[in-house]
């Protein structure tokens, strides 16, 4: 049987097939993200332990730790490199959170994001509560949402010590040094956006962490905000809107140390 092409209904049903056929392929680019909703977890042990952004070139969960391989942290990594990089790490104060295998992550029905350890007890939590849901963004983002669509927490606005593409280190944001590689304890090293205006480095001592006289400055006092930012095009520059300052090739992190 030959379809008439001409015919306004049977057009009408063509364009509404393609409405739906494109409707429901959205739903499921949006299904495919891995989210934490209320009442899930991770855990350490098990296949479970992880999620990751859409593309799959980041993930979120418990990463093991080389030295011990029992204990872990939890992080935000490079999934798709060799080798494998943490740009993300859940702290104590700048102490990073150790946890044994059996732990868990969970995003509980008050909609706090909550670390527990083999024993049930919590031992870290984000001050952000009515999170509905936990996302990890593909590019490298870790954030809480609720219900109104508003980011209580994120990662990018609670940095460690990197700095990935697309993002910015406000006022009063500081990226500290691993110790070394393989250690994530705090290192020697600390890269503070001043209220002041300057972009300082600090070198701190081990293991009282007094911070010793800056030995690099910007030299930018002014009386208005400034901001570190790592664009998506790979370009670092600090910029007083609509002026920049300087400007580095592709830096992400502070050498451990």
């Amino acid at each position: 049987m030959v379809m008439d092409a001409t015919n306004p209904s049977l057009l009408f049903l063509l364009l509404l097939l393609l409405l739906l056929l494109g409707r429901g392929l959205s739903l499921v680019a949006a299904g495919s993200y891995q989210n934490l909703t209320v009442g899930s977890s991770l855990s350490s042990s098990g296949p479970n332990s992880s999620l990751s952004s859409l593309s799959g070139d980041f993930a979120f969960g418990f990463w093991p730790l080389d030295a011990n391989s029992s204990l872990f942290l939890l992080a935000v990594w490079f999934n798709a490199t060799s080798p494998q990089a943490v740009v993300w790490f859940a702290t104590n104060n700048t102490n990073p959170v150790q946890v044994p295998a059996k732990s868990t992550l969970q995003l509980t029905q008050a909609g706090q994001l909550s670390l527990f350890d083999s024993n049930g007890q919590e031992i870290w939590s984000l001050n952000a509560a009515n999170a509905i849901g936990v996302s990890l963004l593909d590019s490298g983002n870790l954030i809480l949402y609720d219900s109104s669509g508003d980011l209580p927490w994120q990662s990018f606005q609670n940095p460690t010590d990197t700095i990935l593409p697309s993002q910015t280190l406000a006022e009063n944001s500081e990226l500290q040094s691993k110790l070394t590689s393989s250690d994530f304890s705090a290192g020697r090293f600390k890269l503070a956006v001043q209220s002041d205006g300057n972009l300082v480095l600090y070198p701190i001592a081990i293991p009282t962490g007094n911070v010793y006289h800056a030995y690099w400055a910007s030299n930018t006092q002014y009386n208005k905000t400034l901001q570190l930012i790592f664009n998506s095009s790979g370009s670092l520059y600090y910029q007083m809107a609509p002026y920049a300052f300087m400007s580095t090739p592709k830096t992400t992190t502070i050498i451990a140390g």
